[in-house]
């Protein structure tokens, strides 16, 4: 999705409003596939303020990962705001590290919309809070039931710590 800001460039304190659809090629994130169920929804604004571009914009959709503990498929709907400043390239604002510079007249927002939401997933995705992953030793499923497998003796100095992850 291109954002034409030509408009908006030659006219100082003016702001003009977006909507569109972004398609989102899978991607890994922390080990883990992420992939985007349909087209991602971004609906905002850009402000020019002294030459500086201020865009805001909400952004919706539905994604899809792996558990992290027992790596069953999950769908979760998400929102995020997106919040973003955007220089010229050329002027002396660009050399700020917090702006994202850009050339000619228009934006392409793909990039920065993925970033957006990147930056605010979680470290990972559980199927359930109380998921209890795969059986280290065989594979199974332990939230569908023990797997028969020998648990390891824990060295008795360090039994305090199992009970930690009881909790």
């Amino acid at each position: 999705m291109e954002l034409n800001l030509s408009e908006l460039i030659k006219n100082d304190g003016s702001e003009q409003g977006f909507r569109g659809q972004i398609d989102i090629e899978p991607v890994k994130y922390m080990g883990f596939t992420v992939s985007f169920d349909g087209s991602v929804e971004v609906c905002g604004s850009v402000k020019n303020i002294d030459g500086v571009i201020e865009l805001v914009a909400d952004v919706s959709g539905k994604l899809r990962s792996n558990c992290a503990r027992c790596m069953k498929p999950v769908e979760e709907a998400f929102c995020v705001k997106m919040e973003e400043t955007l220089v010229q390239e050329g002027t002396q604002a660009a050399e700020d590290e917090d702006v994202i510079v850009f050339s000619g007249y228009s934006v392409p927002l793909d990039e920065i919309v993925l970033n957006s939401i990147l930056i605010s997933m979680p470290v990972r995705y559980l199927c359930r809070e109380d998921c209890k992953g795969l059986c280290p030793t065989c594979g199974k499923d332990l939230n569908e039931g023990e797997c028969g497998c020998k648990r390891e003796e824990i060295d008795p100095r360090l039994e305090v710590l199992s009970k930690f992850y009881d909790k």
